[in-house]
């Protein structure tokens, strides 16, 4: 009777991770948030934050996710640095989803007034992403 109870148990858990795996097909995710600030120290500091959410494609059912990612990127001399969320699909169980929340970094290269600028403030910059 002990070794009935411990094969119902395994097959019950088996079920549930099957049945969890199959209810999302596809992930989503959604701005929720976003600061995008440049200060006087001239270090430009942008965040997206998102919510992540599965759809399941035979249902048409849409579970949110209990968390939200929040990603900073940084810019030298104001310059604006890459935020770039992506997912990943899984092809087939037991694959899992993944959601990527990538900031790159953008360093100031040059900074230099152009010729037609000199009676104004503006400057021509060249910003490279690290």
């Amino acid at each position: 009777m002990r070794y009935l109870g411990f094969a119902v148990f395994v097959i019950l858990v088996l079920c549930i991770t099957t049945s969890a795996q199959s209810n999302c097909s596809s992930m989503n995710y959604v701005l929720a948030g976003a600061t995008d600030n440049c200060g006087s120290n001239c270090v430009r500091t942008i965040s997206n934050t998102y919510t992540i959410s599965c759809t399941n494609n035979t249902t048409g059912l849409r579970y949110w996710g209990a968390n939200s990612s929040t990603v900073t990127g940084y810019g030298e001399g104001c310059c604006a640095p890459s935020l770039v969320p992506s997912v990943v699909n899984a092809s087939s169980v037991p694959g899992y989803n993944q959601f990527y929340n990538r900031a790159y970094d953008a360093v100031l290269v040059l900074r230099a007034e152009s010729p037609q600028s000199v009676n104004s403030s503006t400057k021509d910059t060249l910003c490279i992403l690290q």
